[in-house]
């Protein structure tokens, strides 16, 4: 089986991800990592194979910045920090969404796993290609409430 797993250049996103990935390959499946190319040092110090789905991103520069490159206000409430922090992660994924569809068509994977921060553009793309996709939480403030 090969599977594909998207993540965002930010090492506490990426790392939770790692033992499953290697625990897949351990089983015999293939596995590749997409993320923007600036994230190639980290993923490849983890021993994994990457292809790049962006240029150089600063997860820091598209948590702070607008599309436009504005500065984003800073939040002075909870409510704003989530907004905010959403927002940013929205810009994420729309820098990252046409090279990661254009990833998933090439390398056609059997399943799509992301960790729950970036994964949007890794769903989209999976939706497109009707590829099933795997939302991978990175700790309990990610697990649903109730």
């Amino acid at each position: 089986m090969k599977t594909l797993v998207a993540t965002g250049p930010a090492h506490p996103l990426y790392y939770p991800i790692v033992p499953l990935a290697w625990a897949l390959r351990a089983a015999g499946h293939e596995v590749l990592v997409a993320a923007p190319e600036s994230f190639e040092g980290p993923v490849r110090g983890s021993g994994l194979p990457m292809a790049p789905v962006y240029g150089p991103l600063d997860m820091g520069e598209v948590m702070a910045k607008d599309r436009d490159g504005g500065r984003v206000q800073v939040p002075d409430t909870d409510e704003e920090m989530a907004e905010g922090i959403g927002r940013g992660f929205g810009r994420l994924a729309a820098r990252t969404l046409e090279g990661t569809a254009r990833l998933v068509e090439s390398w056609r994977p059997d399943l799509i796993v992301a960790e729950s921060y970036g994964y949007a553009a890794a769903a989209a793309a999976a939706a497109r290609h009707d590829i099933p996709w795997v939302k991978h939480v990175v700790g309990p403030g990610d697990l649903p409430v109730g």
